[in-house]
């Protein structure tokens, strides 16, 4: 698979489009640090923190975050996500689901496994990628810090 290094002004224009449409501000408190960052399955892609292909999950510290999933010939699917709570006595994070500014899914488990750095979301596995979310992912993905 040939992955290009320039994304393209139409193929970024339309990711922002489809962010901002689903863009809805958090007032959650601070996460630990340890949750802070791009977390992505196994064979998905990127250029810098930008998904190309495959699943990844942006958390912010404020305690928002946005699922993403890309096909290789497919559009982006994203949901925004509203973090609830962290319990760290059994590693468990609590959030919502929102699409279009409405909750689609409620009470929805993280389970976040320190020794080997994932989250799991039903049986998907999300290892850490990136640390810090880039300044530009941030805007482009409408996530405050």
């Amino acid at each position: 698979m040939h992955v290009s290094t320039s994304l393209g002004l139409t193929f970024r224009y339309s990711l922002f489009l489809l962010l901002s449409a689903i863009a809805a501000a958090s007032d959650n408190g601070p996460l630990p640090g340890f949750l802070v960052g791009v977390w992505s399955t196994d064979e998905s892609l990127f250029i810098g923190d930008s998904l190309v292909v495959g699943e990844a999950i942006y958390i912010s510290s404020n305690g928002g975050g946005i699922l993403l999933c890309r096909g290789e010939d497919g559009p982006f699917s994203a949901a925004r996500l509203h973090i609830l709570t962290y319990n760290y006595d059994q590693k468990i994070v609590t959030f919502d689901i929102v699409r279009k500014g409405k909750v689609v899914a409620s009470r929805k488990i993280l389970v976040y496994d320190k020794a080997k750095q994932w989250l799991v979301l039903s049986d998907t596995h999300f290892y850490r990628r990136f640390h810090l979310i880039t300044a530009k992912s941030r805007t482009d993905l409408a996530l405050a810090e």
